[in-house]
């Protein structure tokens, strides 16, 4: 079972709305800095990354993920920590926990 234990919400850097730390008791690994985005009516998260600045451009950086699944794992991890996020919120700010889907990775 995937659990946020911790969530910080920001404002001000674009489509990025918040970070937040997971526990996965099966493991008893904690991920720190996941990220949460919402943009144009969507919204998704992503695992944690770190910046490089781009080689032709140095005001630009290229970000690239810290933790890597093949691609069907990260998708159920994703929307493992995506539903466990939502029912955090719920439970935190009291807001509506619709849409949170069954299942997930770890089952």
């Amino acid at each position: 079972m995937i659990e946020v234990i911790a969530y910080e919400k920001i404002e001000g850097k674009g489509a990025k709305i918040g970070e937040f730390t997971i526990y996965i008791k099966e493991w008893d690994q904690t991920i720190d800095r996941l990220a949460e985005f919402e943009k144009g009516g969507n919204h998704w998260i992503s695992l944690p990354q770190h910046g490089k600045k781009d080689p032709q451009d140095p005001n630009k950086y290229n970000y690239f993920p810290t933790v890597k699944f093949g691609s069907d794992n990260q998708d159920k991890f994703l929307l493992a920590c995506k539903n466990s996020l939502k029912e955090y919120k719920q439970k935190m700010y009291n807001t509506s926990n619709e849409g949170v889907a069954s299942g997930g990775f770890p089952a």
